[in-house]
């Protein structure tokens, strides 16, 4: 039987939810923890984690969909031989089947990484809610949501005593490291043009990431600034469809994906993220930790991240409202998108580091009630622009 302090179980193994993974269980690791991650075999996740975190394979895929039943007996198989005083559930298919299986350590932490209900319509999204709020009081020690908003996302879950919000983090000193070179260089090193304007999306080219709004977004923009391009990064079921529309516009392009989104994000003049939903985005604190401003619609955790001078929020879903934000942003001078970047690696400094993250999922961990975290108000304050949009 194999013991630990606490075991990590995800599905996904790539973009934001593999990298929130790998940084909390490296770090805990590295502090003396006996710590595990379960999850499908997969060459570069699993390379990136520290040779203390021991690696369990579980067959399963990311789709909810006929495989269920041998992930569940592939689930049950590999943690029966486990024991934990913790296991830490990540994103909506460990937590479906993590919680429905019998447990293998003392507390239950489910993670959602934005609810899976979002994802869902009508009769669906009735079910889930309803499994959620069952599983929540009855399944689970402990909830940690990434936003204020994402707990608030349903109002009867958020009423729980056992939902804590805890929010996404960065390893500060770990990105420094990836982006210890000027724009000029980043620029050189993929290709681009050093005097253009730079719009940057890193993300699932998928529904929830809204590619094929930033499409509708796109011409008008081109339009106004000949020399701006946008650049989506991230892999997808929507990037064949989405290549496609891009290939009959000026000035836009997916690339798929990317192992150097540091890099992107040095080049940047401005971020974009068209998001229908979100828990508390990773790529959103990347983007604020190279010190460029961001839009993004405002859904979950982008507003109590951005408030304050990090960026602009818009309407969810708001294409002309973004339109207008977007075109604001690259007609303003390279120092106000300087200044507004400078905030927003202040509050990442001061607010988001992965130390404190860790910190509050020990005591969420020793099932302490913590209180919920908002963001922290530095005092910047913009001359002649503003942080939202109506």
């Amino acid at each position: 039987m194999n013991e630990f302090d606490v075991v990590h179980v995800t599905q996904p193994t790539t973009e934001g939810v593999a990298n929130v993974v790998l940084s909390i269980a490296n770090r805990q690791a590295n502090s003396g923890k006996q710590v595990g991650v379960v999850s499908p075999a997969n060459h570069d996740f699993w390379g990136r984690l520290s040779p203390k975190v021991a690696t369990i394979q579980w067959d399963a895929s990311r789709e909810l969909g006929l495989n269920l039943l041998a992930e569940y007996r592939s689930y049950r198989r590999v943690t029966a031989k486990l024991k934990a005083k913790t296991a830490h559930l990540h994103s909506s298919k460990a937590g479906l089947i993590g919680r429905i299986a019998p447990a293998f350590a003392d507390n239950v932490v489910f993670q959602p990484h934005g609810w899976s209900f979002e994802a869902t319509r009508q009769p669906l999204t009735s079910l889930v809610r309803g499994w959620e709020r069952y599983a929540t009081s009855r399944r689970s020690h402990r909830i940690v949501c990434v936003s204020s908003g994402e707990k608030l996302a349903d109002n009867r879950i958020a009423l729980s005593q056992n939902v804590d919000v805890v929010p996404n983090s960065i390893d500060i000193r770990r990105w420094d490291q990836q982006q210890d070179f000027s724009r000029a260089v980043a620029c050189e090193r993929l290709g681009l043009e050093s005097d253009h304007l730079h719009v940057v999306t890193i993300g699932r080219v998928a529904e929830q990431k809204g590619p094929d709004l930033l499409l509708k977004v796109w011409p008008e923009i081109a339009d106004l600034f000949p020399n701006a391009r946008a650049h989506w990064l991230g892999d997808g079921p929507m990037l064949d469809r989405c290549r496609g529309l891009a290939s009959e516009q000026s000035g836009i392009a997916f690339h798929g994906p990317t192992k150097d989104a540091a890099c992107w994000l040095r080049t940047a003049d401005v971020v974009v993220m068209p998001s229908r939903w979100e828990g508390h985005s990773l790529a959103l604190l990347e983007a604020m930790a190279s010190s460029v401003p961001v839009i993004a619609f405002d859904v979950a955790g982008f507003r109590e991240t951005l408030d304050g001078g990090a960026g602009i929020v818009v309407p969810a879903g708001d294409v002309d409202a973004m339109k207008k934000a977007l075109a604001s942003m690259l007609a303003s001078t390279p120092s106000k998108r300087e200044s507004m970047g400078k905030f927003g690696r202040e509050v990442i400094e001061c607010r988001y580091c992965l130390e404190h993250q860790v910190r509050l999922l020990e005591r969420v961990y020793s099932l302490e009630q913590i209180d919920s975290v908002s963001p922290m108000k530095i005092g910047y304050a913009m001359t002649d622009s503003t942080t939202s949009a109506n």
